[in-house]
């Protein structure tokens, strides 16, 4: 259960960062990922708070791998744009 708290509150901290840094990133092509990264970091945060002391050992591992995966999306897009230039 702490540890569900203590990812809750990464996905809190990560979601305002990436949307700081979507809004930054605003000029280049495809940062509208980073918006989208930012907001399901949010997300994720509100769901690890609503279902905290009774679904967290489900709810860690399945929000972390989302997490996971949509950043490696964004990762991956970032690389590809990167080599463009």
């Amino acid at each position: 259960a702490t540890l569900a708290i203590l990812l809750a509150v990464y996905f809190f901290i990560d979601g305002f960062s990436t949307l700081y840094m979507a809004f930054e990133f605003r000029p280049l092509k495809g940062w509208w990922l980073q918006l989208l990264n930012g907001i399901l970091g949010l997300l994720l945060g509100v769901l690890m708070i609503i279902g905290w002391p009774f679904s967290s050992l489900v709810t860690v591992g399945i929000i972390v791998g989302i997490s996971f995966i949509v950043d490696g999306i964004f990762m991956t897009y970032t690389g590809f744009e990167a080599k463009k230039l």
